[in-house]
């Protein structure tokens, strides 16, 4: 899995990889702490976050708080395997 492309400062957010949407670069994790979604972007600790239980409402199926849903649940999947 590549390395993240943006700092981020939480040590409980588990990294979930990097992703493209557009022309720009997102980091994405879930935080276990506060059963949250982020995707980090741009130099400036610019990000989008969202807590699980509304992280659902994004629509459209390639925004990154969607891939990081979609992430999360492979991920999980794969440790019941």
């Amino acid at each position: 899995m590549p390395s993240a492309m943006h700092e981020h400062d939480c040590d409980k957010c588990k990294f979930l990889g990097t992703y493209d949407y557009g022309r720009t670069g997102f980091d994405l994790y879930h935080c276990p702490r506060d059963e949250s979604f982020i995707a980090r972007y741009g130099v400036k600790g610019n990000y989008i976050s969202c807590p699980a239980t509304v992280a659902s409402a994004y629509q459209d199926p390639l925004h990154p708080i969607q891939e990081c849903i979609n992430r999360k649940a492979k991920q999980d999947k794969n440790k019941s395997s």
